[in-house]
């Protein structure tokens, strides 16, 4: 079962407790301060630096290593089937890998 699940464009624990959100091209989380932004296919930082990317429906990590692919950040965050792959990838950056 899933650690995390999507409500529209919240990201929330099982409990239910919301902790962060898509607005725009920003990861925002639970204070609703920007942790991440998406830029083409890239997730950067807030404070611009690259955190990784995705390619070929694989996310990678700034040095380009694959790390995961989107099917496996998709199990680990219910309902985020209808996202584009890059969201998810953020999304799993920032909640599951905890990189933030």
């Amino acid at each position: 079962m899933a650690d995390f699940k999507m409500f529209n464009q919240e990201i929330r624990e099982r409990s239910g407790k919301r902790v962060g959100k898509i607005f725009n091209q920003e990861i925002r989380n639970g204070s609703n301060s920007t942790i991440a932004k998406v830029f083409n296919q890239e997730i950067r930082d807030r404070s611009g630096k690259c955190l990784g990317k995705v390619f070929n429906q694989e996310i990678r990590d700034a040095s380009n290593r694959k790390i995961a692919t989107v099917s496996e950040a998709r199990k680990q965050i219910d309902g985020s089937d209808i996202l584009d792959p890059i969201y998810v990838a953020a999304l799993w950056f920032c909640f599951v890998r905890r990189g933030l």
